[in-house]
Parts: structure tokens; C-alpha cells; sequence
């Protein structure tokens, strides 16, 4: 069980990581409404306390790119 839930883990990583490699080419041509477009699909929430920021993202919305 707990196999299995680390080989999914590795493979959303994966998944992430090519989909933004994709986009960062991308980024300095595209026009401020764009980008935000763009940030609002991927990012889901952002917490933000004294002593870290916790980024959580859309694995749907990075699939959709």
C-alpha cells in the first residue's frame, strides 16, 4: 500500500516537473493576462506564515497545459 502510494507520488512529481519545464520557455512572451491565466490554472493555494510559504498546486490544472 504504501509502495504504491510513493510510486504515484514519484510519477505526479514527474508529471509536474516536465509541464513546467515546457511553460518556462514560454513565460517572458506571454502578456500579463496570459500569465495570470496561466498561474491561476496551476496553483491551487498559497499559505503563507512567519517561517515558510506552502505552494500547493493543481495536478489537474498542470495537465491541462
Amino acid at each position: 500500500m504504501m509502495l504504491n502510494i510513493l510510486i504515484s507520488f514519484v510519477q505526479y512529481e514527474r508529471e509536474i516537473i516536465a509541464a513546467l519545464g515546457d511553460v518556462s520557455g514560454l513565460w517572458e512572451f506571454l502578456i500579463p493576462a496570459a500569465r495570470y491565466g496561466l498561474l491561476h490554472l496551476v496553483i491551487g493555494s498559497i499559505v503563507v506564515s512567519p517561517d515558510k510559504i506552502k505552494l500547493v498546486l493543481r495536478v489537474e490544472g498542470l495537465k491541462r497545459i
